[in-house]
């Protein structure tokens, strides 16, 4: 899959599986979580970023706020 942000060495991305002993690392790592949803009615990865006090970029769809 082609990344366009490959070129930029600020943003890692990680579109591979992580086990649910890592997912604390990936989130205290990240600055920003960006959810890419085409269509989606709630997410529980928007409120778990939202617990490590992340800001989340996500479509204004479903229950996900605004």
């Amino acid at each position: 899959m082609h990344v366009y942000c490959d070129n930029d060495k600020r943003i890692k991305v990680f579109l591979d599986f992580i086990p649910d002993n890592d997912i604390q690392i990936y989130m205290n790592a990240a600055d920003i979580i960006v959810l890419p949803y085409l269509d989606i009615l709630n997410s529980g990865v928007a409120i778990l970023a939202m617990s490590f006090g992340k800001p989340v970029i996500a479509p204004r769809t479903g229950s996900i706020p605004s």
